[in-house]
């Protein structure tokens, strides 16, 4: 009996030691393949298992060796289908069962419905009772989180990876992403110090770094770093864009300098040539920093030129609606009376109250909040919604926007 102790011991000394630390967050889904994000205590093997069967019975099985954080490919799923998965890092440290579903194929008309928020806090715990929230709304179809989704300040990885560890770990962000398709792109705070932009050193390390703890898409283009990008769902196409990694700096130049720039020439040309290749019938641009005229000087305010260029390209794409966060407070504006903005947040930091401004319509400035936007485009013009909500409370504020007042062509009234 002694021997087959002994061997049983040294067995399990031989046994890889990586078990699950954070994860599984679903990321990029569409009609034929998803990505499933995760990160181990330390490297080992990884498996997916994926099956229509709640049981996971006949389950395709992806492998991932070496592995210790970042996003698993799977291929050759079925659209609009509900598939269950498990996350093994050996065999002995399993996670639970969790679903999600594929996307319906690119160019049907669908009713989606999409959260989006922004401003997560210094901690995991000042965001924990909106997630909580979050988690328990059945009928969302993809998150988009719009920027300071941590407050490390930082472009050392170790520091960004800590404050990841303390948003990734609260229970409600867990229940909620593994399931949901969640995207996400950044602000000054999760890509460096306060107001950073692309002088900022050690930028590189920051983008290395977010890459890895998100399953986007792509990021950027070959010869232009960065973490914009583009996906569609349906007859629905949604431009996540960079306000970071090529910023010229606030404060270097007249805001009015047609050298100042916040995209940058190259990913400018890409969002004019994605817009121009356009056939969705709704397109959602996101951006962390705000596109409206008399916004923060951290927005476009600040940057005239380039922001009058956007805003004209916008105005000339019918269905364009504008996302963004960063500003502590969720409302909404119609641009020059025109192109519709929402900007919303914050999940957990503190809110202050903003001065109202010719475009805006609407203002939410009391506790941690969230937005929906509900889109139909199943009928003749897409029917848009728009919900916002706060934690604890719920459903604070329901809008219908009219298809004329989403193309420019009927004001919407404004609050008091």
């Amino acid at each position: 009996m002694r021997i087959i102790y002994l061997l049983l011991i040294f067995a399990c000394k031989t046994l890889p030691a990586a078990s699950l630390l954070l994860g599984p967050m679903v990321g990029h889904v569409d009609d034929q393949s998803a990505k499933i994000w995760c990160a181990l205590d330390e490297k080992g093997e990884v498996k997916v298992r994926i099956s229509e069967d709640p049981k996971l019975k006949d389950a395709q099985i992806i492998t991932s060796k070496n592995f210790e954080m970042g996003s698993i490919s799977i291929d050759g799923l079925k659209s609009n289908t509900l598939y269950y998965y498990q996350i093994e890092a050996h065999q002995y440290s399993k996670s639970a069962r969790f679903h999600f579903k594929t996307m319906k194929p690119l160019g049907k008309s669908l009713k989606f419905r999409f959260l989006f928020s922004s401003c997560s806090g210094k901690t995991g715990a000042d965001e924990d009772a909106t997630w909580n929230d979050i988690s328990q709304l059945n009928d969302i179809d993809l998150i988009l989180m719009l920027g300071d989704n941590h407050y490390a300040d930082s472009t050392k990885p170790e520091v960004i990876t800590k404050h990841y560890l303390s948003h990734r770990s609260i229970g409600g962000f867990k229940r909620a992403t593994s399931r949901i398709p969640t995207y996400g792109i950044w602000d000054d705070h999760d890509f460096g110090p306060n107001n950073s932009d692309g002088q900022t050193k050690g930028k590189e390390d920051s983008l290395e770094i977010f890459k890895a703890h998100w399953a986007n898409p792509s990021y950027g283009e070959k010869e232009n770093p960065g973490v914009y990008f583009t996906f569609s769902v349906g007859d629905i196409q949604f431009i996540m864009l960079d306000s970071r990694y090529h910023r010229t700096p606030n404060q270097s130049m007249d805001s009015t300098d047609p050298a100042k720039t916040l995209f940058g020439e190259k990913q400018l040309q890409w969002l004019e040539e994605t817009l121009s290749e356009s056939t969705a019938r709704v397109e959602i641009v996101s951006g962390g920093s705000n596109f409206e005229l008399e916004g923060s000087n951290d927005g476009f305010k600040g940057f005239k030129v380039e922001q009058k260029k956007i805003l004209d390209l916008f105005q000339q794409t019918e269905g364009v609606i504008l996302l963004s966060g960063d500003r502590h407070f969720t409302a909404g504006y119609q641009i020059g009376g025109k192109t519709i903005e929402i900007t919303s947040g914050p999940l957990g930091s503190g809110t202050v109250r903003p001065k109202k401004t010719p475009d805006m319509f609407f203002k939410e400035t009391e506790g941690k909040m969230f937005s929906v936007f509900e889109i139909d485009t199943q009928t003749k013009n897409p029917k848009v919604t728009l919900e916002v909500y706060r934690a604890g409370t719920g459903l604070i504020r329901t809008m219908n926007f009219s298809w004329k007042q989403i193309n420019g062509l009927e004001k919407i009234s404004q609050e008091n």
